[in-house]
């Protein structure tokens, strides 16, 4: 009894071994021989908030991977007393693009203010004059 349960131990740690190895080599070459692909590239970019890249359409690997390339900011909404503006650029390759608010423009009363003098028959007072 004990020497059915030792060979049947010993044979179960053989199998294990067997199969923990992959078994034969020839799985192994499989594996490792590299694919050489001719890369096709697709047409759009693909892009996150940092970088852009191309996708090979043949075998999904990353290609042309950079930093986006921005331009100048731009404005597109003129910030005004009652509502906040929008300003925009763009990446000239794969056309990401970023978008900030412009805060509203504080309101500012320019005017001029002009004492005039009282007189024997007239009060003084203060004349305001607005600029726009």
């Amino acid at each position: 009894m004990k020497l059915k349960k030792v060979l049947f131990i010993l044979c179960l740690i053989i199998f294990l071994g067997i199969a923990a190895c992959g078994g034969n080599d020839d799985n192994k070459k499989e594996e490792t021989e590299e694919f050489t692909c001719q890369h096709s590239f697709s047409e759009n970019y693909q892009y996150d908030k940092i970088k852009h890249w191309n996708v090979c359409e043949k075998c999904d690997t990353r290609l042309v991977d950079e930093n986006h390339n921005f331009s100048e900011w731009k404005v597109v909404i003129e910030a005004t007393e009652n509502s906040s503006g929008l300003m925009r650029r763009e990446c000239s390759e794969c056309y990401f693009a970023e978008e900030k608010i412009i805060d509203k423009v504080e309101h500012v009363c320019n005017y001029k203010s002009l004492f005039v003098e009282p007189t024997c028959q007239q009060d003084g007072y203060t004349l305001y004059l607005f600029i726009l």
